[in-house]
């Protein structure tokens, strides 16, 4: 069959070629080929870069540690997260220019013009008014004293800042854990693979023999069959384990912030050190994870200001003070002659103001807000410490329990290997069938697929322990 296939699509190009070139005859659909000076086709153009973008790349393969280093850089959540760190340093310039005082220039021309007649007995005599005024002014005003409500709203957006900057640190960790977690799955891909072409190369192997049997009458020809779709089989596995190795691949570059083109590869790391204290994980989470140190500034922040707010019942001292100047020039024709005025005149004032709001009940609304504001600050802090602490206490229990499914593992797939030897040699000796020996193969291939797939989520356990203590340096 793959010979006379091979003829029928020799026939085709030898057959189309003269046609293309003559131009008697082209496929349905087919564009026409482009003259000397024919511009290519915009397809043309597409197919064109196309094959360009797909030409090899070299790729980057990636350890545990330039993980671990992207992600802490490169996240989008953790590039976000400063951006916010920015706007809220920004802030507290914003704050601070409540100590300053404010000057304001101000300038104007403006010019009126009048026509109309005055009657005198017998007499209509014209009047005509023209009036030109220049005004520049300057105000300036200092807010003395105001019971303390600017320094307190420095003081706010200074624990914001604080907070913000400790929310750069949670996003590098949660970021970290993402990017860990889709590193390991790619791992375990890469071995799959691996363990999926050993067994098709096993499967291959009993497919000689068992061809070998048949072809010589000591066995039936369901013998080969049996061996044939078992090959088929593990040759299926081996595909479908190189799809989900691309598609955990592209999952890890977004992790990482890197365009989903990028090709990316990533080296088997080291063993971690496996942690299995749940009383000691949660006391360094506590102290080493920066939600907890972030929501007990929003804390102090909301309890500050509340105390602003209260402060909106306190009166506010302030210094102001204006000067002007104002030129004016003014032309009246009344017949029969003209006469003007012109010239400057100046002002200033200054004084001391004091200002009470004696009645405004949004300052009270406003303290009710702030309060509950802190309140709410408050519940979040003390819901923050429950949560570190039970996120690291369930990640070293998880690891201590991929430990022992790993231990398991192993001795499941010590099993499998001797049967599979022992089936593997009966039949290539006669004695056993190809139904015992396929069974062998595919427990052994079961058994190295969940060795394998319990030793790196062991692995990927342990990181997560580590991050859920807050401890991403350890991930080496």
């Amino acid at each position: 069959m793959k010979s006379r296939y091979s003829v029928f699509a020799l026939a085709i190009c030898v057959s189309g070629a003269p046609l293309a070139a003559s131009g008697q005859a082209r496929p349905a659909g087919a564009e026409p080929a482009p003259t000397p000076n024919q511009q290519p086709a915009p397809r043309e153009l597409v197919q064109r870069e196309l094959s360009q973008q797909q030409s090899p790349r070299a790729r980057s393969v990636l350890a545990l540690a330039s993980v671990v280093q992207r992600a802490r850089e490169n996240a989008p959540a953790v590039l976000v997260a400063v951006e916010r760190a920015r706007v809220a340093q920004a802030q507290i310039a914003v704050s601070r220019a409540g100590f300053l005082p404010s000057l304001t220039l101000s300038g104007g021309a403006s010019t009126q013009v009048s026509n109309g007649t005055q009657v005198l007995g017998p007499l209509a005599l014209n009047n005509t008014n023209i009036s030109l005024q220049l005004d520049a002014s300057a105000s300036f005003r200092w807010t003395l004293w105001d019971f303390g409500r600017t320094s307190g709203a420095v003081d706010s957006a200074e624990f914001g800042a604080r907070a913000s900057t400790l929310d750069i640190e949670a996003a590098r960790r949660s970021a970290i854990s993402a990017a860990v977690s889709a590193f390991y799955a790619v791992v375990l891909d890469k071995d799959s693979i691996e363990n999926a072409r050993v067994t098709a190369t096993l499967r291959a192997r009993s497919l000689e023999v068992a061809r070998g049997y048949t072809d010589a009458g000591a066995r039936p020809d369901i013998e080969r069959t049996r061996a044939e779709v078992a090959l088929a089989s593990s040759r299926v596995d081996v595909a479908n384990a190189e799809v989900q190795f691309r598609s955990d691949i592209v999952a890890l570059a977004g992790a990482l912030g890197v365009d989903a083109t990028t090709e990316l590869d990533v080296a088997s790391p080291a063993p971690l050190v496996a942690f299995e204290d749940p009383s000691l994980a949660a006391q360094r989470a506590t102290v080493d994870r920066p939600e907890i140190l972030a929501n007990r500034i929003r804390t102090q922040q909301a309890d500050q200001q509340v105390e602003n707010a209260r402060r909106g019942l306190m009166p506010t001292l302030s210094a102001s003070a204006s000067a002007g100047v104002r030129y004016t020039a003014n032309w009246r024709y009344s017949e029969p002659m003209w006469t003007d005025t012109r010239g400057p005149s100046e002002s200033f004032n200054a004084g001391v103001t004091l200002s009470w709001a004696a009645f405004d009940p949004t300052v009270r609304a406003n303290i009710r807000v702030a309060e509950a504001n802190a309140a709410a600050a408050r519940a979040q802090e003390a819901q923050s410490m429950v949560t570190v602490r039970t996120e690291a206490v369930q990640a070293v229990v998880a690891a201590r329990a991929a430990r022992q499914v790993f231990e398991q593992s192993e001795v499941l797939a010590r099993g499998a290997a001797a049967n599979l030897a022992q089936a593997q040699g009966r039949y290539e000796a006669g004695a056993g069938t190809m139904l015992e020996l396929v069974d062998a193969q595919a427990q052994d291939t079961q058994a190295r697929a969940t060795l394998v797939r319990a030793r790196w989520q062991w692995e990927a356990a342990k990181a997560r322990a580590y991050v859920a203590q807050g401890q991403t340096d350890s991930l080496r």
